[in-house]
């Protein structure tokens, strides 16, 4: 199972925004930002997306990294006193110029949106948290909303940074996980990250945990931030495509059935997600047995997909119709096209694939035998992924 980050944070702004909107006033936060870090840039503007997303007002103080360290700290002093101002966040990291430590302490704790000033970080230690840290928060709001439980699982933290792996391993004790904290020192890393049933990354290393390193159907969030000096891409800690492969959920008591999708033999809104690949589109039936919230992967085959293959057969090779894509009681968060184009380089490699395929039943034997005339073929794969959530 793949954690749907952008989709799970689109509901928690709508969610947001109904609640700003119930506010006497707009709530207001100032975004410090000084110098042109990358990555920092990305954090602000999306700090700044989401504020007008959720109607809050914002207000950004931007800075060359020649600023000196008592501009920064009236600044602060300002915004403490602002009526209008109910958060502040310095965005991290500062130039080595300024003091990182005694601006933080500067900033009010009650306007500590990031929850890094050192009263917040003892409350957080304490158990008795006002505010909490942006990145571990959503974390945690993430395991919550995917039912992925952390009492008494070990979680291993990757990562002992103030902004994200010292809070992230205090929020996981606080929820009663077993908690494993490792850093850049820490000798034979894998043998930790392998125990782990949630695996948190943060620790700023590109490539630093392989497949190898996750146990089988582990829950593994990567939250670093990585930037690729030649494409200039950003990329996390894992190895995505391996961790993947080894993460992916374990279902050690399935329920198999064949049954008609116009006909499931399930109760009304008894499942979380469903996911119809190259299979009719009952939206009406799909809907019915989704929970309220639940989501659908729709997996469709787009206009050339296989189009090769289905010209060795047939004399008259077509393409598949468009794939209509609204459905009743359902909201489209998102799509994705995807496409590869794959060699089949022997004879028995395209019967294979023909034989996986549709076209097989629907082919007379004498179409059928054209195949055995064709050594090797490439072939396009092309298919479109939408996922909707249930209204």
């Amino acid at each position: 199972m793949l954690i749907d980050g952008k989709a799970l944070a689109q509901r928690v702004r709508e969610e947001t925004a109904r609640e700003a909107a119930a506010l006497p006033r707009k709530a207001g936060l100032a975004v410090v930002l000084v110098g042109d870090d990358p990555a920092s840039r990305i954090y602000v503007s999306g700090k700044e997306r989401d504020c007008e997303q959720c109607g809050f007002m914002s207000r950004e103080y931007k800075f060359d990294d020649t600023v000196t360290h008592e501009t920064l700290l009236e600044l602060i002093s300002a915004l403490n006193r602002d009526a209008e101002i109910d958060g502040i966040l310095v965005q991290l990291p500062l130039p080595e110029h300024i003091d990182e430590d005694s601006i933080i302490e500067a900033i009010s704790p009650e306007k500590d949106v990031d929850a890094f000033h050192p009263v917040n970080v003892g409350r957080l230690s304490a158990g008795k948290p006002v505010l909490l840290p942006c990145t571990p928060a959503g974390i945690m709001e993430m395991l919550r909303a995917y039912e992925i439980p952390v009492e008494g699982k070990v979680c291993t933290v990757v990562g002992r940074s103030n902004i994200v792996g010292k809070p992230m391993a205090m929020m996981l004790l606080r929820a009663n996980g077993t908690v494993i904290s490792c850093h850049s020192r820490t000798p034979k890393l894998a043998e930790f990250t392998r125990q782990a049933d949630i695996l948190v990354v943060a620790a700023g290393h590109r490539g630093l945990i392989t497949g190898d390193m996750i146990k089988p159907g582990a829950a593994v969030i990567d939250v670093a931030m990585n930037r690729d000096a030649e494409t200039g891409k950003f990329t996390g800690d894992v190895v995505f495509d391996e961790a993947v492969k080894r993460a992916a959920r374990l279902v050690p008591e399935g329920i198999f059935f064949a049954a008609s999708t116009a006909h499931l033999p399930l109760a009304a809104e008894s499942l979380d997600l469903i996911v119809n690949s190259f299979s009719p589109f009952m939206a009406e039936e799909f809907r019915r047995v989704l929970k309220p919230g639940g989501y659908l992967l729709r997996v469709v085959p787009m206009e050339k997909h296989l189009l090769e293959l289905k010209a060795a057969v047939y004399d008259h090779p077509y393409e598949n119709p468009p794939a209509a894509l609204e459905a009743e009681g359902f909201r489209l968060l998102r799509t994705q096209e995807l496409r590869k184009t794959i060699t089949l380089s022997a004879n028995e490699d395209v019967q294979a694939l023909f034989l996986m395929t549709p076209y097989y039943y629907k082919t007379g034997a004498e179409d059928q035998k054209k195949l055995s005339a064709v050594r090797s073929l490439s072939v396009t794969t092309e298919f479109l992924l939408a996922i909707y959530q249930r209204l």
